[in-house]
């Protein structure tokens, strides 16, 4: 369910009267129901919660209810940080969630922290109410540790809430190197409520608009009226930092019942992304549409997921020029291109001929050229965009833009990893778009690099042998 959806005191009221009725008549599979419908992730235990909050939140409100007000009165931070799954799939998705709804400006802490998935099944054999130490960052779990090391990650922890804080106190001021190399710091955005929270935590924009959101958990495709109202808020609340508007990104790996897309073997090298805007053009016709009558000219850019070619580009240019001068605007609008597949990666200097940017998509990227399922727990862990694999076609990448005078920026999770911020400069980025949440650590870290070491970490990086060995370097230059 979009999160932009809101329910109605009536809605509401409504549902709150079959969940009686449903109740009376002891019928739990339809309760389970209406559970997943208002909260995807919640299981079959959250039901008697999910429905409880409804219930109460109804009581109390005059006006429209928000999923994420519901979602943050039935699980409170207690849970949010103890919250687990051996799959991963659950617990990524409420990590998410729970960003958006406690952004750094209303906890700082929290809105850092990390969380471990797909640990697999054996986590689920500690007792209840055992100890232990969970370290994200180093991806390791100490199960009931002595009394020292659980003095030293107290310690650790209070350290880094510290550094949170002192981060986002400089947040607003601008990511420059201290040789004087200004990056630029963005963040990925999904809706108005995101824009908010990343303006406040010192965005410089939106490197990345999902705009995928809007046309899933919905059996007909949302109309230009709905879509341009919806990126015309965004736009507003970033004021006049630019946006980036992804268009439409989705695969058979997503139920979408207007576009019928079948079974796919393998949706992630299927009909997805400009592929599918190919094949449904009204439906990016209508997306061109709406994003030119809702981003003002100065703010507005688009983007291109899934570009394996030059000719696919070429295409959506004719389109996006057709649509605009039928709107009877006169500017050109700025295209980019999603560098996501190994193909665009090794093309860049021929699609930058025509791009007006480039942004690196390390998720997708990384488990094409790695061959491993970033979705799938038995192989994710392979999955590390610090892989000299990966860092290599970006410097390719890199390399093409910069050939053409474009600048090039990565949209992807690795983006947000302060850790990978050297080796990225380093490799010519000079655009991060991150998670609202980690724009000040990402700054504060850009802050204390000189790009001359980020060069030569990032050449060091390209020639090691794992992704293990160029996390171990990168550590060692931040220290």
């Amino acid at each position: 369910m979009s999160e932009t959806f809101s329910y109605t005191p009536a809605v509401l009221a409504s549902l709150a009267g079959e969940a009686k009725a449903c109740v009376e008549r002891g019928d739990p599979d339809l309760l389970a129901v209406m559970c997943h419908d208002l909260l995807p992730w919640a299981g079959h235990e959250d039901v008697d919660r999910v429905l409880g909050t409804v219930l109460k939140l109804l009581l109390r409100h005059a006006g429209a209810m928000r999923v994420a007000e519901i979602e943050a009165e039935a699980f409170p931070v207690d849970r949010l940080r103890q919250g687990w799954n051996p799959q991963g799939a659950s617990i990524a998705y409420l990590s998410w969630k729970y960003r958006q709804a406690f952004g750094p400006e209303r906890d700082p802490d929290l809105a850092q922290a990390k969380m471990l998935v797909a640990a697999g099944d054996s986590i689920l054999d500690i007792d209840e109410g055992t100890a232990v130490i969970v370290d994200a960052e180093r991806g390791w779990i100490d199960v009931d540790p002595p009394p020292s090391e659980r003095a030293a990650a107290e310690a650790t922890a209070s350290q880094r809430a510290a550094e949170n804080r002192a981060d986002l106190a400089g947040a607003l001021d601008p990511a420059v190197t201290v040789d004087g190399v200004r990056i630029v710091v963005k963040a990925n955005l999904g809706t108005a409520e995101e824009a908010r929270a990343a303006v406040a935590a010192g965005a410089e924009g939106c490197g990345l608009l999902r705009t995928e959101f809007l046309f899933l958990d919905r059996d007909t495709p949302p109309g230009q009226d709905e879509q341009q109202r919806i990126y015309r808020d965004i736009a507003a609340v970033l004021g006049n930092r630019p946006l980036i508007v992804r268009t439409l990104d989705i695969g058979a790996d997503k139920n979408v019942p207007y576009v019928a897309l079948g079974r796919e073997d393998n949706p992630a090298l299927g009909l997805r992304g400009v592929r599918l805007s190919f094949a449904r053009p009204d439906l990016l016709v209508t997306q061109l549409n709406a994003i030119l009558a809702g981003v003002p000219p100065e703010q507005c850019r688009v983007m291109l997921p899934m570009v394996t070619e030059v000719d696919e580009l070429r295409q959506v240019r004719r389109l996006l020029d057709a649509a605009s001068q039928a709107a009877g605007r006169t500017d050109r609008i700025p295209l980019g291109v999603m560098i996501e597949t190994p193909a665009s990666a090794v093309l860049a200097d021929s699609i930058a001929v025509d791009a007006d940017f480039l942004s690196v998509g390390t998720n997708d990227l990384t488990q094409y050229v790695l061959a491993a399922d970033r979705g799938n727990a038995a192989v994710s862990a392979r999955a590390d965009a610090l892989h000299p694999a990966v860092l290599r076609l970006i410097r390719q990448a890199a390399e093409g833009a910069h050939r053409h005078d474009r600048w090039i920026g990565v949209c992807g999770g690795i983006a947000s990893d302060p850790i990978a911020a050297a080796v990225l400069i380093g490799l010519g980025v000079t655009e991060l778009s991150v998670a609202p949440a980690a724009v000040p650590a990402i700054k504060a870290a850009v802050r204390n690099l000189r790009t001359e070491d980020c060069r030569k970490l990032a050449e060091r990086a390209c020639a090691a042998a794992s992704a293990h060995e160029v996390r171990s370097m990168a550590a060692e230059a931040l220290e």
